[in-house]
């Protein structure tokens, strides 16, 4: 319980620094509800659902495969933050320019034209942060992201204040925040740049095509059901959906930070002992992440109306039942969070894709067959029942693919440590 304990402190950081980026999103999102009918709530939710699909399929290639690469070879650290750095770009360039082709035809609403200023911005904090991750400098990743959560959120109120909130402007405002960022960061590191070298490139993407393709089918997984509820019911239907989801989203805050704070703790415990699945540091990362839960969970259960009063929009009360039922597979999500983290420790990517994939693949099939019959409600209870599947299955897998004949021993020491 002690290791449990401090963990929990050294990771705190580490969730400070994720809550301030949400804090950023969170701003962003409350002015739009106070200003947005829930139609125009509903565009915004398809354009950020698209934009979060470009930044997580981004930031597979790149994020953990930067932090392995910098731990393995750290004499080549300069080489492979160029190298990263121009393939960050090349994807976020190559992902935009098919929706902003589909918008200048009319084919999508306009807005998917801006697409690019919302990866671009996103794109350059999350490689910022990467390179501070990997070397544990949780110090000045929090300054890193309480410059840009500052220069954004000031500007959103400002705009906000002044009836002048437009998504467009809102944006470009959110690149010059990542840019004067980036430009911060480059002032006050040590760290030297040389010219991007092709090998490097090469040996992100051939990690990254596993990664990236692990983390695309991750967020289709989670997105599917806004996806779908697209093509059956109409954007007000699919603005509650989006605030329900949203409003997990800030629960799930410390399991975003402490997955970040936790993934370097994992690699480097595999390259130390060569083994990591269902090792003790395996159930305390578990107990971590469901123990940092609990505050967010708690404020739901009991006091919902105060979410109500923060949004002043009393059209979003009937998204709380969506909340209570997505609530439940929120609580079982570190299973599958540290299962997946441990799978990209061990360098086993292609087996998080083969797993995401067959979750991508149910969950679809009881999106359809859920939604048509029960709307929005059908959407939770499908992402719920496959979450659940999902984290049984992927265990199961693991568990006779490596480990099964040492599960016994260590979740055993596991209870005696603790």
């Amino acid at each position: 319980m002690k290791a449990i304990i401090h963990h929990i402190s050294s990771g705190s950081l580490a969730v400070a620094n994720h809550l301030l980026l949400f804090t950023s999103n969170f701003l962003i999102y409350l002015m739009l509800v106070r200003t947005l009918d829930l139609n125009a709530l509903g565009e915004w939710a398809l354009f950020i659902t698209w934009a979060s699909i470009i930044d997580q399929f981004r930031q597979g290639f790149i994020h953990h495969d930067l932090i392995n690469l910098i731990h393995k070879y750290p004499l080549q650290e300069a080489k492979l933050i160029s190298s990263a750095f121009i393939f960050n770009l090349g994807i976020i360039v190559f992902l935009s320019i098919p929706l902003m082709f589909l918008s200048l035809m009319n084919i999508i609403p306009e807005l998917f034209y801006f697409i690019i200023l919302s990866s671009l911005s996103s794109g350059l904090i999350q490689f910022i942060n990467s390179i501070l991750i990997a070397h544990e400098n949780l110090r000045m990743q929090f300054k890193i992201n309480l410059l840009f959560t500052l220069l954004s959120g000031t500007a959103t109120f400002l705009l906000f204040y002044y009836d002048m909130l437009d998504i467009q402007i809102l944006l470009w405002v959110q690149l010059c925040s990542s840019l004067t960022v980036l430009l911060y960061y480059l002032l006050s590191t040590k760290i030297s740049y040389c010219r991007p070298h092709y090998y490097l490139i090469l040996k992100l993407f051939k990690f990254g095509k596993y990664a990236g393709s692990g983390n695309l089918l991750s967020l289709l997984f989670h997105k599917s059901d806004i996806l779908i509820l697209s093509l059956f019911v109409n954007k007000e239907a699919i603005a509650l959906y989006h605030f329900a989801s949203k409003v997990i989203n800030y629960i799930e805050i410390p399991l975003n930070g402490l997955s970040q704070f936790l993934f370097p703790k994992l690699s480097k415990y595999y390259l130390q002992f060569r083994q990591l699945l269902f090792d003790p540091i395996y159930f305390k990362s578990i107990a971590i992440m469901i123990i940092s839960l609990i505050p967010g969970l708690l404020i739901i259960v009991i006091s919902p109306e105060i979410i109500l009063k923060i949004f002043s929009s009393e059209d979003l009360k009937n998204a709380f039942s969506l909340i209570y039922i997505l609530m439940i597979a929120t609580v079982i999500k570190p299973f599958g969070r540290v299962l997946g983290l441990s799978i990209d420790a061990i360098n086993q990517p292609q087996l998080n894709t083969q797993i995401l994939a067959f979750s991508l693949v149910s969950n679809l099939v009881l999106n359809f067959l859920l939604i048509p019959q029960l709307g929005i409600e059908g959407a939770a209870i499908a992402t719920l029942t496959a979450i659940l599947f999902t984290i049984l299955s992927g265990h199961f897998i693991v568990y006779k693919k490596y480990m099964s004949h040492s599960f016994s021993i260590n979740f055993s020491n596991f209870l005696k440590k603790s």
